[in-house]
């Protein structure tokens, strides 16, 4: 048997757990009641738990849960910003608060949301080509590749017409795109190899997602083939005879859901590693049969025979 402690010995091990005794040592095995040194409440353990570490102030004990709860969730949740090119700059404190942390990409101060992070977004707006931009800083810089805007700046990911000053056509251009890639006039630049054969232009939407994304391409490219693989259905296609003119519908298509429907790109990324995510739409704001109709619209307005 082990031996009894006496009381001495027992007001030791009382106080080293942050307690008080009230009343004289009875037994390891008696209520003790004691004063909580920490919180101020009263309490009643028994030594015997104590000395198996199960703490003698049940209310510090579930602060201290939480707490270590909390820590591990911080733990994670910096992992989590630094594993997504961010660093935290303040302590965290929730998934759905406004997070200031520093792009390890561009080194501007950025301010996102964790849960929209682990959600597979962005989080810096301006790597992300979201951030607020001068529209006189915008036409500078499509100036700077050789376009004229032919309508005002709206978004870095919006389609935006201009005219080429090399061929004096109209060209559909990104700012997002023209800044991150230089690209700009698709009849002058590399992209125009493409445009000299046949298109097809076509309409796809991923359940789980609760996206669609209308996209072109090529005869021979397998886009269709990849974006099956990452759970998309092909919903109908349009073939063109002329590329450019699928481009054109489809660019069309884009900007009234922009302008009309306040549609954004409503996936990341992140979650189409193989790109065009500035081409996905939220499923909400319209259904399918709709916006095919829209799209039909749009190619009998733009197709050249």
């Amino acid at each position: 048997m082990p031996r009894a402690l006496s009381e001495s010995e027992a007001i030791a091990t009382l106080r080293a757990a942050l307690l008080e005794p009230l009343e004289p040592y009875r037994n390891s095995e008696t209520p003790w009641p004691c004063r909580c040194m920490r919180c101020g409440n009263l309490v009643s353990p028994r030594l015997h738990n104590i000395r198996n570490g199960w703490g003698g102030c049940r209310p510090c004990a579930v602060k201290d849960r939480v707490a270590a709860k909390r820590e591990r969730e911080a733990v994670r949740a910096e992992a989590d910003m630094r594993a997504n090119g961010l660093e935290p700059l303040v302590p965290f404190t929730h998934t759905k608060t406004p997070w200031k942390s520093m792009c390890m990409n561009c080194g501007r101060t950025v301010t996102p949301r964790l849960n929209n992070v682990r959600s597979g977004h962005l989080g810096c707006i301006h790597c992300g080509g979201k951030a607020p931009i001068d529209p006189a800083a915008a036409a500078a810089d499509v100036r700077e590749i050789g376009l004229e805007p032919l309508e005002p700046y709206t978004t870095a990911l919006t389609p935006w017409r201009c005219r080429c000053l090399r061929c004096d056509r109209e060209t559909i251009v990104r700012l997002g795109q023209v800044r991150i890639r230089n690209a700009g006039c698709l009849y002058c630049g590399k992209a125009g190899f493409s445009l000299r054969g046949t298109g097809v232009l076509y309409l796809i939407a991923h359940d789980r997602y609760g996206a669609y994304k209308i996209g072109v391409m090529g005869h021979r490219a397998g886009r269709l083939d990849v974006h099956q693989k990452h759970g998309w259905k092909i919903y109908k296609k349009l073939e063109f005879n002329h590329f450019v003119d699928a481009y054109r519908v489809e660019q069309s298509t884009l900007r009234i859901l922009w302008k009309e429907y306040g549609a954004k790109p409503y996936l990341s990324a992140s979650q189409m590693p193989r790109g065009g995510w500035t081409e996905t739409i939220d499923s909400r704001l319209i259904d399918l049969p709709r916006l095919w109709r829209l799209i039909k619209k749009q190619e009998r307005r733009l197709t050249v025979d």
